[in-house]
C-alpha cells in the first residue's frame, strides 16, 4: 500500500487516525449509495 515514506509525524498520526474509521465503516452494514447512516 505504502509506495513511498513521507517525513513527519503527521505521517503516523493520519495513518493512526484513519484506520480505526477504515474498521468502523467496513464493520458497518452497507447502505444504499446517497444515504446518510442515521442512528437513532
Amino acid at each position: 500500500m505504502y509506495a513511498f515514506v513521507p517525513v513527519g509525524p503527521w505521517h503516523f498520526d493520519d495513518a493512526s487516525a484513519r484506520g480505526p474509521e477504515s474498521r468502523d465503516e467496513a464493520s458497518l452494514p452497507p447502505s444504499p449509495p446517497s444515504a446518510p447512516i442515521v442512528v437513532p
